[in-house]
This record gives C-alpha cells, structure tokens and sequence, in this order.
C-alpha cells in the first residue's frame, strides 16, 4: 500500500511525470493524457514507496523517471 506521504511527495515533482510523459512523446492534447499522467503519478509514487529507505531522493528520481517513460511506451 503507498502512504499518503510518497503521493503527496509525487505531486509535488509531478514535473518529473510530465517530463517522461514529454520525453515519450506524449503530447498534453493527447486525449488519454490525463489518465497516464495519473498512472505516473502512482508509478512515481510506488518507487519513493519502495525505494525510501535503499536510496538518495536523486536516485530515486532518475530510475523514476525511467520507469514511468517506460511504462508510457508500452
């Protein structure tokens, strides 16, 4: 179960979601942006879940990153 402190730590760097989102050429007038932002959001939120305790915050954001830009492409 995610706490409600890792999605408010996502939300407050969802530029870290838009940016995979941008990086995997999804564009904000795509019409199922809002639900991948979303998923991103709960992907990003996940990992500062998981990864809290193992890693630096900086860390964290890089394979962050990567998996919600992998999980767009899918």
């Amino acid at each position: 179960m995610i706490s409600q402190n890792s999605f408010r730590k996502a939300w407050e760097n969802r530029k870290l979601v838009a940016g995979a989102l941008k990086a995997a050429h999804v564009r904000p007038d795509y019409h199922l942006y809002e639900d991948l932002f979303q998923e991103g959001l709960i992907v990003y939120a996940e990992m500062l879940e998981e990864l809290a305790t193992n890693k630096a915050r900086t860390e964290i954001d890089k394979l962050s990153f990567k998996k919600v830009l992998l999980a767009d492409t899918e």
